[in-house]
């Protein structure tokens, strides 16, 4: 049996499986399908290098569990510092008045 009639016999055996996992995780239907799809997207890709180490579900559980926390995830942002030495911000006197009335608002 080759590597792509594997596969597929692993996703009709453990989508349901996965997906039900992926759900426990989130408490999202839609995110849980989400985030089955790329959890098989990404045993496609890495099956060669699956080593039948643990169970088939084991490791489908660990590729979606990261998949999860990937998306939970903060995003990294710019420094805001960088952002307003860049040319893409250039500061005017209504900024800094803003800037005044926004602080004073909260202090």
């Amino acid at each position: 049996m080759n590597g792509l009639n594997e596969i597929e016999i692993i996703y009709q055996k453990y989508y349901k499986f996965v997906k039900g996992y992926a759900f426990t995780l989130c408490f999202d239907e839609s995110l849980a399908e989400d985030i089955t799809q790329e959890t098989f997207f990404k045993a496609i890709k890495s099956y060669e290098k699956f080593n039948h180490k643990c169970k088939v579900e084991t490791w489908l559980c660990q590729i979606a569990k990261n998949t999860f926390l990937n998306l939970k995830r903060p995003k990294q942002t710019e420094n805001i510092d960088d952002f307003q030495s860049s040319n893409l911000y250039t500061k005017s006197k209504n900024d800094d008045n803003r800037e005044d009335r926004i602080l004073h608002h909260w202090l």
